[in-house]
């Protein structure tokens, strides 16, 4: 994530923000430009003669991002990808709502950082388009205990009492997955999203997939049902980024691509803050050492940003424990992960003349 500044004060201010917290000023996002944007007196934002308005969800503080004034439907480009959104006069269900479009709105933002569309032609003439579910008891009451976070044909449904910490917390330990966040969940799923966007169409990139992850073939619910009874294989460390990877090649192309998504929004928010690490206790320096100068969505090498990543989650894992709170990123890369996440990287730099 960039870092911005307030163009009234030119104080810092972050993604999320719709005031400023030096000089109070209403601001927005404004998605084509990457910018935060101070209101001019009269709560008016207006930039290169082009006036402004707040997303219609900014009324239920779920959406801080700016739209061309006249704009119809008066929703932003993150929140127009919404087909349904939870009971919002259920105050607990707005909350929980709130946080998912926070999260979501980042999602988006690194989709757009990587030219990625939402929308897709097929060969059958029909359009795969990107939506998102958000359900709870308050939008499916009959058998609420049986929403899915889940993708299907391009639409993303996401359970909202996984916006509920403790239930999640609860799931996190039962499932044993380290890294069962929001974002997390938005990472994964978009995954499948775009295998079917622009690996499953064009035969070449499905060959080379199946050389990398296997043949997704294999019947998935069989394959699913031998995970959840026997666990993954003990070896599965060797060649897999998380246990659930193993269970079947889209999990692994979608725990991988998840893992993607986290490495590049880390890096590029390291790179805009300057960070520098620089351990005191090797004789090799260089050993660790990293001063974030790589802009991870303007590099090709991946081998280059993944080497910049590793010394910085060892700074910030240790700097999480002296705080008494688990590492921020608790996985080890290996060989055959780190060529996986190359292969991403390679594949959307190539496919990006493609869309």
């Amino acid at each position: 994530m960039k870092t911005f500044t307030c163009n009234n004060c030119n104080n810092i201010v972050f993604f999320d923000n719709d005031i400023c917290g030096y000089c109070n000023s209403l601001l927005g996002y404004w998605n084509e430009e990457e910018k935060i944007i101070a209101a001019n007196p009269g709560t008016a934002f207006s930039e290169n003669n082009t006036d402004f308005k707040y997303c219609k969800n900014h009324q239920y503080s779920a959406c801080n991002w700016l739209i061309p004034d006249k704009s119809d439907p008066e929703f932003c480009e993150a929140c127009k990808l919404n087909s349904i959104i939870p009971n919002i006069g259920d105050v607990k269900r707005l909350e929980e709502w709130r946080l998912i479009e926070l999260a979501k709105h980042r999602l988006i933002y690194s989709l757009n950082k990587l030219q990625l569309p939402f929308k897709f032609k097929q060969k059958e003439g029909k359009d795969l388009k990107l939506q998102f579910r958000f359900l709870g008891s308050g939008t499916n009451s009959e058998n609420p205990q049986k929403i899915l976070t889940g993708h299907l044909n391009g639409v993303i449904t996401l359970n909202v009492e996984e916006a509920d910490d403790l239930k999640r917390e609860k799931a996190r330990m039962q499932m044993g997955e380290k890294m069962r966040t929001l974002l997390g969940h938005f990472r994964h799923e978009i995954g499948h999203f775009y295998w079917e966007a622009i690996i499953l169409p064009h035969q070449e990139n499905l060959n080379q997939f199946r050389k990398i992850f296997g043949d997704e073939r294999k019947n998935y619910s069989e394959a699913l049902q031998e995970y959840y009874k026997k666990g993954p294989a003990e070896d599965w460390r060797e060649f897999f980024i998380t246990k659930y990877a193993s269970s079947h090649p889209w999990e692994d192309w979608a725990e991988t691509w998840a893992h993607y998504l986290h490495i590049m929004d880390t890096v590029e928010t390291a790179y805009y803050f300057g960070v520098k690490t620089e351990p005191k206790v090797f004789k090799d320096k260089q050993l660790l050492s990293s001063g974030i100068t790589i802009n991870p969505y303007k590099e090709t090498d991946f081998d280059a940003i993944v080497n910049e990543y590793i010394s910085l989650t060892i700074a910030i894992n240790s700097l999480n424990r002296g705080m008494g709170l688990s590492d921020i990123y608790p996985f080890i890369l290996n060989n055959k992960d780190i060529s996986k996440l190359g292969y991403i990287h390679k594949l959307l730099l190539n496919q990006r003349n493609t869309f």
